[in-house]
């Protein structure tokens, strides 16, 4: 195939820009007049009787609001308790929100897997979205790791089965470039996920608008259906290089399937197999990118690349 430079669709910097840009206001909400009085970097108090004529955002600090926040109020991390005004959307992602009794909230409240102190409110004023780990009263013994192993392989494998016999043309070429053009490959897919995860976290701050929930939904469909997608095309990359040494006798089914079994092996690894999997992320994206799903056509002008033999 020739080589071709790294090549990002205009979309994807159109999505930076366009959500940069809304951003904006955001950001340069926090002057240095600020600061909280007690020089602590890790608490920021609006003082009752004081008025912010702006919206404010904070990452990771504790946020005391007595007095009056004439805008939203949005908040990674931290934990933030407000018993004064605030006159828009209140977003707390990652964090933790106490509302007292006397708080006025003009806009609505969304809470993103953060927990919720406060008096109940009705669900057109206060979207919860709980993102819960799953919780075990103790480790997890050999038998259900190895269970949820073998549950995990054979989901694998019957999703790329049926995607390669349905798309088989599709999945070869992203794996062929996956495999052909890795290094390219590699960094096509992790600057797509950089791009993913900024998009999502600054459509997280719009969630109060119906605007910041679509642009989330639109990005996590489309990061759910490039993932599934990169991940069968890394699976056929490491089938291809596993057939190589099987029998004759054997097909590339059986290949397939003991890709996924090394996929789930490596995966497993402590602290290897977190990097393995950001690796392997990153190398189906960047296939899916390259390829156009598969397609092996310019995103742009659809002329199809060739191999040279």
């Amino acid at each position: 195939m020739t080589r071709t430079p790294l090549q990002i669709p205009v979309f994807l910097v159109c999505w930076v820009a366009s959500i940069a840009a809304m951003a904006v206001p955001v950001a340069n909400a926090t002057p240095n007049e600020d600061k909280p009085l007690n020089g602590s970097f890790e608490m920021i108090q609006v003082e009752r009787g004081r008025v912010l004529n702006h919206g404010y955002f904070s990452f990771n600090k504790i946020m005391i609001i007595d007095g009056t926040v004439q805008g939203g109020l949005v908040c990674y991390g931290g934990q933030t308790t407000i018993r004064g005004t605030v006159t828009g959307n209140v977003t707390i992602i990652g964090g933790m929100l106490e509302i007292d009794q006397t708080a006025e909230i003009g806009g609505k409240i969304v809470t993103l897997g953060s927990p919720f102190v406060g008096p109940e409110l009705p669900v057109d004023r206060h979207l919860d979205i709980p993102l819960k780990k799953p919780f075990y009263p103790g480790e997890i013994d050999f038998i259900e790791k190895l269970k949820r192993s073998v549950a995990r392989v054979i989901i694998t494998f019957l999703f790329s089965g049926i995607l390669l016999f349905l798309i088989p043309h599709r999945v070869r070429q992203t794996g062929l470039e996956i495999r052909t053009d890795w290094i390219p490959t590699f960094f096509a897919g992790a600057l797509t996920l950089v791009v993913f995860v900024f998009c999502f976290a600054c459509s997280t701050i719009f969630f109060g608008y119906p605007v910041g929930a679509l642009l989330f939904l639109v990005f996590a469909l489309l990061f759910l259906i490039a993932g599934l997608f990169g991940l069968v095309g890394v699976l056929e990359a490491i089938a291809s290089f596993v057939s190589r040494f099987l029998p004759s006798g054997w097909s590339f089914i059986h290949a397939l399937f003991l890709a996924c079994i090394l996929f789930e092996i490596l995966s497993l690894l402590p602290w290897l197999g977190l990097l393995f999997q950001w690796i392997a992320l990153a190398l189906g994206l960047g296939g899916v990118l390259l390829t156009r799903f598969g397609s092996n056509r310019d995103w742009f002008t659809h002329k199809k690349k060739v191999w040279l033999g």
